[in-house]
């Protein structure tokens, strides 16, 4: 699992920020995952409609670091040029179990 948050970089691309935003990655999304705008941000959809990632959030997702979109399966190779034009760098390849982390909150006493 790898993790860090979610942001929309200058020429749209969705990327997860890691290593205290010193390093993003370009995400490509499973095809039972979709993208919606809901109060000016970006959400990512399971396949139930649920969300399970939002910009500025951090989140939790399995899947790998690619190099390139070169052959990768699941992107035609319109989207890859498109991707490798307006989103260059690393890509990650989103696995299964995504989800926003649930933050530690600590109990007081009174």
């Amino acid at each position: 699992m790898s993790g860090g948050m979610l942001s929309v970089d200058e020429e749209g691309c969705l990327r997860m920020l890691s290593n205290g935003n010193d390093y993003s990655t370009t995400l490509i999304w499973r095809f039972d995952m979709s993208l919606d705008v809901r109060d000016g941000k970006v959400v990512v959809l399971n396949k139930d409609g649920k969300v399970v990632a939002r910009e500025g959030v951090n989140v939790a997702m399995g899947g790998g670091e690619l190099p390139n979109l070169n052959g990768v399966q699941p992107v035609s190779a319109e989207i890859s040029r498109e991707l490798q034009e307006h989103c260059p760098g690393e890509y990650w390849l989103v696995g299964i179990g995504v989800s926003i982390p649930k933050e530690k909150t600590e109990k007081t006493t009174g």
